[in-house]
């Protein structure tokens, strides 16, 4: 047996078979478990959840985006886009502003709201 351990807060430190510690693959997988439960756990101390969080980042990060380009981006079809923009927008996080080159779609930006949660959001 060999002990895995991190230097990050979020792994805890457990023993592994030899077999199973001498495969990088598994050793990935056990890391983005951990990784995805700790993310969930901030997320949720900030009343978000993974897919509102990465509309919202992907927004910050690209800046006024259509929401017909944020959703070919992120793979999110438009239904399923139209519904967490309308709650972002609900939570104050997102606005959808009027597109000066093309009047029928809108440009989204996130608010100044959602610049501070997404602070106290990354890791």
């Amino acid at each position: 047996m060999r002990q895995v351990q991190g230097n990050f807060n979020f792994i805890q430190a457990y023993t592994l078979p030899k077999i199973l510690s001498e495969k990088p693959g598994f050793i990935l997988v056990e890391l983005g478990k951990t990784f995805e439960n700790y993310l969930e756990q901030k997320l949720h101390s900030i009343q978000l959840g993974r897919r509102e969080f990465t509309v919202l980042l992907a927004i910050s990060e690209i800046g006024p985006i259509s929401q017909q380009r944020l959703s070919d981006l992120l793979q999110i079809d438009r239904t399923t886009m139209v519904f967490l923009l309308d709650e972002l927008q609900k939570m104050k996080l997102v606005q959808r502003n009027a597109n000066p080159e093309d009047r029928r779609a809108h440009a989204l930006i996130v608010t100044s709201a959602a610049k501070t949660l997404l602070k106290k959001a990354m890791l």
